[in-house]
Protein backbone atom coordinates (compact mmCIF):
# COMPACT_ATOMS: atom_id res chain seq x y z
CA UNK A 1 0.00 0.00 0.00
CA UNK A 2 3.03 2.49 1.07
CA UNK A 3 4.31 1.50 -2.94
CA UNK A 4 0.89 3.47 -4.07
CA UNK A 5 0.80 6.12 -1.65
CA UNK A 6 4.61 7.09 -2.70
CA UNK A 7 2.99 7.90 -6.88
CA UNK A 8 4.21 10.89 -8.15
CA UNK A 9 2.57 13.39 -10.23
CA UNK A 10 4.42 12.06 -13.58
CA UNK A 11 3.62 8.50 -12.83
CA UNK A 12 -0.24 9.30 -12.41
CA UNK A 13 -0.83 11.20 -15.81
CA UNK A 14 1.20 9.00 -17.42
CA UNK A 15 -0.82 5.81 -16.14
CA UNK A 16 -4.21 8.31 -17.36
CA UNK A 17 -2.96 8.84 -20.58
CA UNK A 18 -2.40 5.19 -21.00
CA UNK A 19 -5.74 4.54 -19.53
CA UNK A 20 -7.50 7.19 -22.02
CA UNK A 21 -5.24 5.69 -24.89
CA UNK A 22 -6.49 2.37 -24.19
CA UNK A 23 -10.19 3.59 -24.44
CA UNK A 24 -10.10 4.97 -27.75
CA UNK A 25 -8.04 2.28 -29.14
CA UNK A 26 -10.94 -0.50 -28.06
CA UNK A 27 -13.69 1.91 -29.13
CA UNK A 28 -12.18 1.98 -32.31
CA UNK A 29 -11.73 -1.71 -32.68
CA UNK A 30 -15.42 -2.38 -31.48
CA UNK A 31 -16.43 0.61 -34.15
CA UNK A 32 -14.93 -1.11 -37.01
CA UNK A 33 -16.21 -4.97 -35.69
CA UNK A 34 -19.98 -3.73 -35.92
CA UNK A 35 -22.00 -2.94 -38.73
CA UNK A 36 -23.12 1.05 -39.26
CA UNK A 37 -26.48 1.67 -37.86
CA UNK A 38 -28.92 4.50 -37.91
CA UNK A 39 -30.49 6.60 -35.76
CA UNK A 40 -33.09 8.86 -37.12
CA UNK A 41 -33.66 10.91 -33.70
CA UNK A 42 -29.88 12.32 -33.21
CA UNK A 43 -28.21 12.11 -37.16
CA UNK A 44 -24.91 14.11 -35.59
CA UNK A 45 -22.84 11.11 -33.39
CA UNK A 46 -19.85 11.63 -31.77
CA UNK A 47 -16.85 10.08 -29.88
CA UNK A 48 -14.67 13.49 -28.25
CA UNK A 49 -12.26 13.86 -25.65
CA UNK A 50 -13.20 16.58 -23.23
CA UNK A 51 -10.87 18.92 -21.71
CA UNK A 52 -11.92 21.49 -19.14
CA UNK A 53 -10.92 23.79 -16.04
CA UNK A 54 -13.39 23.73 -12.58
CA UNK A 55 -12.98 26.33 -10.11
CA UNK A 56 -13.72 25.22 -6.66
CA UNK A 57 -15.19 28.00 -4.00
CA UNK A 58 -17.43 28.05 -1.40
CA UNK A 59 -16.98 25.62 2.18
CA UNK A 60 -15.50 24.03 3.84
CA UNK A 61 -11.90 25.56 2.79
CA UNK A 62 -11.26 29.44 2.97
CA UNK A 63 -9.08 28.85 -0.26
CA UNK A 64 -10.07 28.43 -3.60
CA UNK A 65 -8.71 25.57 -5.59
CA UNK A 66 -8.46 24.91 -9.55
CA UNK A 67 -8.92 21.70 -11.08
CA UNK A 68 -8.31 20.27 -14.71
CA UNK A 69 -10.57 17.87 -16.10
CA UNK A 70 -9.62 15.29 -18.35
CA UNK A 71 -12.75 12.95 -20.26
CA UNK A 72 -13.77 10.47 -23.20
CA UNK A 73 -17.64 11.37 -24.02
CA UNK A 74 -20.05 9.97 -26.41
CA UNK A 75 -22.31 12.70 -27.88
CA UNK A 76 -25.52 12.04 -29.80
CA UNK A 77 -27.40 15.09 -30.86
CA UNK A 78 -29.85 16.77 -33.48
CA UNK A 79 -28.95 20.36 -33.86
CA UNK A 80 -31.68 21.43 -30.96
CA UNK A 81 -31.26 18.50 -28.49
CA UNK A 82 -29.11 15.73 -27.74
CA UNK A 83 -26.82 13.98 -24.48
CA UNK A 84 -23.67 12.48 -23.75
CA UNK A 85 -22.33 10.15 -21.48
CA UNK A 86 -18.83 9.42 -20.52
CA UNK A 87 -16.00 9.02 -17.84
CA UNK A 88 -12.72 10.73 -17.30
CA UNK A 89 -10.70 12.46 -13.94
CA UNK A 90 -10.34 15.48 -12.37
CA UNK A 91 -6.98 16.16 -11.43
CA UNK A 92 -6.94 18.95 -8.24
CA UNK A 93 -3.64 21.26 -9.39
CA UNK A 94 -3.03 23.24 -5.73
CA UNK A 95 -3.58 20.57 -2.76
CA UNK A 96 -0.79 20.14 -0.50
CA UNK A 97 -1.00 16.67 -1.56
CA UNK A 98 -1.34 15.30 -5.28
CA UNK A 99 -5.59 14.41 -5.23
CA UNK A 100 -6.94 12.68 -8.33
CA UNK A 101 -10.57 12.13 -8.71
CA UNK A 102 -12.00 9.51 -11.23
CA UNK A 103 -15.56 10.44 -12.30
CA UNK A 104 -18.48 9.18 -14.72
CA UNK A 105 -21.17 11.29 -15.97
CA UNK A 106 -24.37 12.08 -18.34
CA UNK A 107 -25.63 15.11 -19.70
CA UNK A 108 -28.53 16.10 -21.77
CA UNK A 109 -29.14 19.46 -22.89
CA UNK A 110 -31.64 21.09 -24.72
CA UNK A 111 -30.69 24.33 -26.96
CA UNK A 112 -28.54 26.04 -24.68
CA UNK A 113 -29.49 24.66 -21.35
CA UNK A 114 -27.42 21.46 -20.27
CA UNK A 115 -28.25 19.20 -17.08
CA UNK A 116 -26.93 16.12 -15.89
CA UNK A 117 -25.34 14.81 -13.14
CA UNK A 118 -21.56 13.23 -11.90
CA UNK A 119 -19.56 10.72 -9.56
CA UNK A 120 -16.81 11.60 -8.78
CA UNK A 121 -14.40 10.28 -6.00
CA UNK A 122 -11.57 12.53 -5.14
CA UNK A 123 -8.21 10.65 -3.77
CA UNK A 124 -5.23 11.26 -1.93
CA UNK A 125 -4.06 7.64 -2.33
CA UNK A 126 -4.34 7.90 1.58
CA UNK A 127 -8.50 9.34 1.73
CA UNK A 128 -11.08 9.14 -0.20
CA UNK A 129 -14.63 10.83 -0.54
CA UNK A 130 -17.22 9.98 -2.87
CA UNK A 131 -19.87 12.83 -4.28
CA UNK A 132 -22.53 13.23 -5.87
CA UNK A 133 -22.29 16.11 -8.51
CA UNK A 134 -25.68 17.29 -10.13
CA UNK A 135 -24.92 19.84 -12.86
CA UNK A 136 -27.01 22.79 -14.00
CA UNK A 137 -25.49 25.63 -16.57
CA UNK A 138 -25.78 26.63 -20.61
CA UNK A 139 -24.05 24.44 -23.32
CA UNK A 140 -24.47 22.11 -26.75
CA UNK A 141 -22.49 19.35 -27.68
CA UNK A 142 -19.05 21.03 -28.03
CA UNK A 143 -18.99 23.10 -24.48
CA UNK A 144 -20.63 23.72 -21.37
CA UNK A 145 -20.35 26.15 -18.79
CA UNK A 146 -21.96 24.61 -15.62
CA UNK A 147 -22.01 25.12 -11.98
CA UNK A 148 -21.42 22.08 -10.04
CA UNK A 149 -22.20 22.10 -5.96
CA UNK A 150 -21.29 18.30 -4.48
CA UNK A 151 -23.22 16.23 -2.10
CA UNK A 152 -20.73 14.11 0.01
CA UNK A 153 -21.91 10.60 0.02
CA UNK A 154 -18.92 8.08 1.40
CA UNK A 155 -16.29 9.92 3.92
CA UNK A 156 -17.98 13.27 5.01
CA UNK A 157 -14.75 13.65 7.16
CA UNK A 158 -12.04 14.21 4.39
CA UNK A 159 -12.48 17.33 2.48
CA UNK A 160 -10.27 17.63 0.07
CA UNK A 161 -11.88 20.42 -2.06
CA UNK A 162 -14.41 22.70 -1.79
CA UNK A 163 -18.14 22.01 -1.98
CA UNK A 164 -19.30 24.39 -5.07
CA UNK A 165 -17.85 23.97 -8.50
CA UNK A 166 -17.59 26.23 -11.49
CA UNK A 167 -16.53 24.12 -14.88
CA UNK A 168 -16.31 25.28 -18.33
CA UNK A 169 -15.58 22.23 -20.52
CA UNK A 170 -14.44 21.51 -24.18
CA UNK A 171 -15.52 18.34 -26.20
CA UNK A 172 -12.46 18.02 -29.08
CA UNK A 173 -14.01 15.53 -31.67
CA UNK A 174 -12.16 12.24 -31.66
CA UNK A 175 -14.30 10.44 -34.30
CA UNK A 176 -17.76 10.69 -36.01
CA UNK A 177 -19.98 7.56 -35.46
Amino acid sequence: MSEICNLNKRNVLLISLFFIFSMITLNNVNAQSQPEKKDPDFDNKSLNFGVGYSYSFAEPHNKKFHLINLEINRTKHNGVAGYQYGGGSEIVLNTERFTIAPKINGIINYQFLVLGAELVSYTNFENGNLRFVPMIGIGLEKFRFTINPQINILNKNYQPVNKGFLNLTINLNLQKI
